[in-house]
């Protein structure tokens, strides 16, 4: 739809126009595939995202096995430290509900994590702590998203790690347990920045790399002396590192653009996508106190799905991945329609 808007007023004005029918559009995510530009060409896809699966794949993009078959929507899969669970998030659009759940990979059978009510409140962005005995995650319950945790096993009630009027993600726990990394929206300041939680003392949250270009998908890495990251800083979004706590030392890994960077459980790879929905592998290796980065490589062409939140994980040795990707790979065309305001004037 299109409708005019008074800039001076901040008001929609006269009556709203559909411009096309039958646009791609995932609830679950509350995203569609459009765009406008300002000289009158607009793009689009039609269709619609019936769901997610997830799967498990080789380091070649083989597919091995599904873990879940077509559900709602799937995000955020993330392995315990074992290896032997997988939290999940799971939204049911139709339902209006968000919760996450567990999955006992040698059992296969799947758990309810959190118990979410329909409407607003949802249960988000799981991050298991480096023992496997707890999992943090981000609860939109009261306007805004907090930060909670409960036991792993999912008896007990959960704890309440921070809570203010900000947007928090949860995303990485150091692996000393003592610090966790999220994303944070601010009421004033909507840039999305790194921010840190630390977990004994007097607990005060700290921004980690201030500034005010956007910042977010904190990654500790396996010895807890950098953090991998997305910046926005060059104009593009790509991954860097920083040394933690201080970010004395700063190093970029990507060249061509990336999102959701993760390390492997020995700290000799990272990988990313890049933005293309490309699964980047690359060599790291200290030298003298920094980070040695190899070239970024191909792995495989992911479908994966999961915009906001890093949508695959994989196996202690990176030899198996597993993805939240699309049931159907095999989208339609885009259509591209040029003047496109000239037509609403003829209406």
């Amino acid at each position: 739809m299109a409708q005019p808007f008074d800039a001076r007023r901040l008001e929609l004005t006269g009556k709203a126009n559909p411009l096309a029918d039958h646009v791609l559009y995932s609830g679950g995510q509350s995203f569609s595939v459009f765009s406008v530009s300002q000289n009158g060409v607009l793009v689009f896809q039609t269709g619609e995202i019936s769901g997610t699966q997830l799967s498990w794949f080789d380091r070649n993009g083989k597919p091995l096995s599904v873990i879940s078959a077509e559900s709602p929507i799937l995000f955020g899969p993330r392995l315990s430290p074992d290896g032997k669970r997988l939290a999940v998030g799971v939204s049911d659009f139709q339902r209006r509900q968000t919760d996450i759940w567990l999955h006992d990979l040698s059992r296969g059978i799947q758990t309810r994590f959190t118990f979410e009510s329909t409407g607003a409140r949802r249960a988000i962005f799981p991050v298991w702590s480096p023992d496997g005995r707890q999992i943090a995650f981000s609860a939109y319950r009261r306007n805004h998203l907090d930060i909670f945790a409960k036991s792993s096993s999912g008896a007990g009630d959960e704890t309440t790690l921070l809570e203010d009027a900000s947007n928090k993600y949860t995303r990485s726990w150091s692996p000393d347990g003592r610090f966790l990394a999220y994303d944070r929206e601010g009421e004033k300041n909507p840039t999305r920045q790194i921010w840190i939680l630390p977990l004994s003392g007097d607990r005060k949250p700290f921004a980690f790399l201030p500034s005010s270009f956007g910042k977010g998908s904190a990654e500790f890495s396996p010895d807890g002396l950098w953090i991998a990251y997305t910046s926005n800083e060059s104009g593009t979004t790509q991954i860097y590192v920083a040394s933690f706590p201080g970010a004395q030392t700063k190093s970029q890994v990507s060249v061509s653009g990336g999102l959701e960077p993760a390390w492997r459980a020995d700290g000799k790879e990272l990988f990313y996508l890049d933005l293309s929905g490309r699964l980047m592998a690359v060599d790291v290796k200290p030298i003298a106190g920094k980070l040695g980065l190899g070239t970024p490589r191909m792995l495989f062409q992911t479908h994966a799905q999961s915009p906001g939140v890093r949508p695959y994980d994989f196996s202690r040795g990176a030899d198996r991945f597993v993805i939240t990707s699309t049931s159907d790979v095999n989208p339609s065309p885009f259509t591209l329609v040029v003047n496109w305001d000239a037509e609403l004037i003829k209406k």
